[in-house]
């Protein structure tokens, strides 16, 4: 595995650009919503389509309850961030850093690249797919409520 940062055409960065100021917009978006998914006394939130998966079924998803993650921890409450998700902080926290580090290329005209073999990117697929899913099971049998 190797993770570099060298000089990228025009595309690339523009993109890279585009990325990471929609990871990290996304994160100061969560700041505006108050805690009844209100943002500037509109019910935002309302208008996001609620998760078929619990509208068939009753059951979370795996990722049921990560936007209200992000929402407390934007406001500083890790307690009910990790009542909601307890991925919610760690995804949040990657989200910001890949945000920065997009940035941060993108304004020295360089792309990161991370070069995995086939194998790599199976382990870290696999890898992230059963963190989720233990996760999800966890909060399935009322461990994490």
């Amino acid at each position: 595995m190797k993770l570099a940062l060298e000089r990228a055409p025009r595309e690339a960065l523009a993109e890279q650009g585009v990325l990471g100021l929609t990871a990290l917009t996304a994160l100061m978006a969560a700041r505006l919503v108050d805690a009844g998914g209100r943002v500037a006394g509109l019910p935002l939130l309302r208008w996001i389509p609620a998760c078929p998966l619990h509208q068939w079924t009753g059951m979370d998803c795996p990722t049921c309850g990560m936007t209200r993650s992000f929402v407390a921890l934007a406001h500083g409450q890790l307690d009910r961030s990790l009542h909601f998700h307890p991925l919610g902080p760690v995804l949040f926290a990657l989200s910001g850093a890949a945000g920065l580090a997009l940035l941060g290329g993108w304004a020295a005209s360089r792309s990161w690249r991370l070069d995995l073999s086939q194998g790599e990117r199976g382990l870290l697929l696999g890898g992230a797919v059963a963190v989720l899913a233990g996760t999800w099971l966890l909060r399935l049998t009322g461990v994490f409520r």
